[in-house]
């Protein structure tokens, strides 16, 4: 979160991570940073009618998703992409780490969904 700090935006533009920040997402948004980090217990439609495309948006499925059958998985990105919505500024990942136990079918079925979902949202 440092390179948020307003004097370090220049040298570090990057990714913000600001944990539970819903509240303050427009202060976080005008610090300079190319994009926020948000984590899966944030709703990505309501963050991104907050901050509008003053910066992109990274995240945020919750990592334990992907213990669930690939058909869930896939219905969890089809929501967290019709939440963003339309349009560029969208990086999509998990809102943390993966775990190390993931079975690696269900990595590569998540992988799989947002390629093949997300084309119809980021054109």
């Amino acid at each position: 979160m440092a390179c948020c700090v307003k004097m370090k935006a220049a040298v570090c533009r990057s990714r913000c991570s600001p944990k539970a920040a819903a509240s303050g997402w427009k202060p976080w948004a005008a610090t300079g940073c190319d994009a926020l980090g948000l984590d899966w217990t944030t709703d990505i439609a309501d963050a991104r009618r907050r901050v509008g495309d003053k910066v992109a948006l990274q995240g945020n499925m919750d990592p334990s998703m992907l213990y669930a059958q690939p058909a869930r998985i896939e219905e969890e990105v089809a929501s967290i992409l019709a939440g963003f919505g339309q349009g560029e500024g969208h990086v999509f990942n998990l809102g943390h780490g993966i775990h190390q136990d993931v079975p690696p079918e269900h990595a590569g079925a998540f992988v799989e969904a947002v390629h093949r979902l997300s084309a119809q949202y980021h054109k």
